[in-house]
């Protein structure tokens, strides 16, 4: 899952019969709400974030727009269980992000860190410096990177995703 795309992937993957392991792309893994408030305080735009919090949870009509979305659309943003379903799945989970992101803030990414690392099953954690949302650098391109690790690990299956990827 890709950004917004991870948060989907509990869901998604609960649907299928078998999965060897599960990976976000610049995704803290924070519920959603969380990781917002800390990109509205990163921005300066806490005071917004409020006001929306408290409009999803009046009395107003699902049909009701407000930034642009549907009042139903942030009250199921705002109460997705993204973190608990990450951290309780029964497949590894690899994350990989770049810590000059400037759509997650690197306070999500580290709020995530500790949490994940008590998972039952392994939770493998990539941080590319100097990366951006798409994990791009002016040195490397880090989606065709990672493409090559997942494909490295794909020719050797018997070996854990965390075991691989990211290995030299």
């Amino acid at each position: 899952g890709i950004s917004e795309g991870a948060e989907l992937l509990p869901d998604v993957v609960s649907a299928m019969s078998s999965v060897s392991g599960v990976v976000m792309v610049s995704a803290s893994g924070l519920d959603p709400a969380v990781a917002g408030a800390l990109q509205a305080e990163r921005m300066g735009h806490s005071a917004a974030w409020q006001a929306l919090r408290s409009m999803q949870a009046s009395d107003s009509a699902d049909d009701v727009l407000v930034q642009g979305r549907s009042l139903g659309y942030w009250r199921a943003f705002w109460h997705w269980p993204l973190t608990a379903s990450l951290l309780s799945a029964p497949w590894p989970l690899l994350r990989i992000w770049g810590d000059a992101d400037e759509s997650v803030p690197l306070a999500a990414y580290l709020q995530f860190t500790p949490q994940a690392s008590n998972r039952k099953l392994p939770f493998c954690d990539i941080r590319l410096p100097g990366a951006d949302h798409a994990l791009q650098t002016a040195q490397r391109d880090g989606i065709q990177w990672l493409w090559s690790q997942l494909e490295r690990w794909a020719r050797q299956p018997e070996k854990g995703m965390c075991e691989v990827v990211g290995s030299k």
